[in-house]
């Protein structure tokens, strides 16, 4: 019996591709407008046997109510605006955050699997503003997907790109003049999205 079961899940994992997981990855990369402003990211998935989608969304910030105060006092006292004060940080949940730019990636299930690492990884980092902050968690994984997908362009940060909807629009902005491998969506949204699949008639596929 052992050996029957073994071989039907060497099977099963042969005709997924070596994945037990089967159905569709995104990665949507998402900003707000505002000051500072605040980036994120959502991790959505179609599950093919349970016939369900479902979507989360997380992004890096101060860990505490204390630590927000302290950022916001920091960007008001001159000279710490670029960063010099660092502060506890954490992974938060942006599932009730409504996105202004928002970019999203069909990915493989491996590339998926290693950006919901880099998110574990920040669990505990410091947060540092321009350094180690919410467009910081960002890029790391959008440098992942980067990894797997032709033509992806990661913008450096610099100037005014350092708040986060700026630097989200020159991320989608530098994607739409590339052909880049796998289906991409770009589009501008008022509000925010459960699914994917809820706004795609506001989508503009590259």
């Amino acid at each position: 019996m052992k050996k029957v079961s073994l071989l039907l899940m060497a099977f099963f994992l042969f005709a997924t591709n070596g994945s037990i997981a089967q159905g569709k990855y995104y990665i949507i990369f998402c900003a707000e407008n505002g000051f500072p402003g605040h980036a994120f990211l959502s991790f959505g998935k179609e599950d093919n046997i349970k016939q369900a989608s479902t979507i989360e969304s997380w992004g890096f910030a101060p860990a505490n109510n204390f630590a927000r105060i302290e950022l916001i006092a920091s960007v008001i006292v001159s000279g710490t605006i670029l960063g010099n004060v660092s502060l506890p940080g954490a992974i938060t949940n942006n599932s009730k955050i409504k996105a202004d730019y928002t970019l999203s990636k069909e990915v493989d299930f491996n590339t998926y699997n290693k950006a919901i690492a880099v998110k574990n990884k920040w669990s505990n980092n410091e947060y540092k503003l321009t350094e180690s902050d919410c467009v910081s968690f960002l890029i790391e994984v959008a440098d992942e997907v980067a990894k797997t997908v032709s033509g992806f362009i990661v913008p450096p940060r610099s100037g005014l790109e350092n708040w986060p909807a700026k630097y989200l629009q020159k991320l989608i902005e530098l994607n739409k003049r590339n052909k880049l491998t796998g289906k991409w969506m770009c589009y501008e949204i008022s509000g925010y999205m459960n699914v994917p699949d809820d706004i795609v008639p506001n989508l503009v596929e590259i």
